[in-house]
């Protein structure tokens, strides 16, 4: 499904699966982690634009969420009541947080040892900071303490893919 097509159909709080096919980083998580996702975020809809609250080396914060349509992603059903999800997003995104590399490199690790590492007090990676929210929400999961972004869509309900 094309950008165009599937903008409608995605509701604030569906996990969006960025599907990122370059770059060393990218291709680290898809290798290490055995899947095609390489970033996450939520949809939010806010004055008739479609957004994607996320976190990377900036920040969280919010994106347009056609910044990711060369990369492809996955949409994947909110797990929480969207009402309960938005407030802890804006909550969230009121916060000043970090993104933490120190977390990158264990939940790489801990990807490929099959290890559940303990995490940093400094700071989240993409797939965390989604996690977070959720759980903040009522999300109950049994996910490691530094979650990759293959770890939460495995507990998700995939909706569908939007292609480049």
């Amino acid at each position: 499904m094309n950008y165009t097509e599937a903008r409608s159909k995605i509701l604030t709080g569906d996990m969006i699966a960025v599907k990122r096919r370059s770059g060393l980083l990218p291709n680290l998580t898809r290798f290490l982690t055995s899947s095609p996702h390489t970033h996450t975020g939520t949809a939010m809809w806010c004055g008739g634009r479609l957004l994607v609250t996320e976190i990377n080396g900036g920040g969280n914060h919010l994106t347009p969420l056609s910044q990711f349509t060369p990369y492809g992603f996955d949409v994947f059903e909110c797990p929480v009541d969207r009402l309960e999800y938005e407030i802890c997003a804006w909550n969230s995104l009121g916060e000043n947080v970090i993104y933490s590399m120190r977390d990158l490199v264990a939940a790489a690790f801990g990807a490929m040892m099959h290890l559940r590492l303990p995490t940093s007090s400094h700071g989240l990676i993409c797939s965390a900071y989604t996690a977070r929210d959720y759980i903040g929400a009522g999300w109950v999961e049994n996910l490691p303490e530094i979650p990759t972004p293959a770890d939460i869509a495995k507990d998700l309900v995939f909706k569908f893919s939007v292609d480049n």
